[in-house]
């Protein structure tokens, strides 16, 4: 599982998602902003990018050719989005 998550974040999600948090986050700064449009943000940009680009690199086909059940697979990637979700709400 831990080499799953790994790969994950090495190969699978682009450095700009690691960034993204951090400037939506900014847009909390901004006096009478709309705070739950930063998480919204998140939602509707980052995570359909990142299947995007899993879509473009077939890394689907790629890391079930790996030896590792399905299961594990599918909580290597939530575990992704809950990371990049804690970076932005810290």
């Amino acid at each position: 599982m831990y080499n799953l998550l790994m790969k994950e974040l090495k190969l699978g999600v682009s450095p700009f998602f690691y960034i993204m948090p951090f400037l939506t986050g900014a847009l909390m700064l901004i006096p009478g902003w709309l705070y739950f449009l930063v998480l919204l943000y998140f939602c509707f940009i980052t995570i359909p990018n990142m299947f995007a680009g899993y879509k473009t690199q077939n890394d689907l086909i790629f890391t079930t050719m790996l030896p590792v059940t399905k299961k594990d697979i599918v909580k290597a990637m939530v575990s992704v989005i809950v990371i990049l979700e804690l970076m932005q709400a810290s």
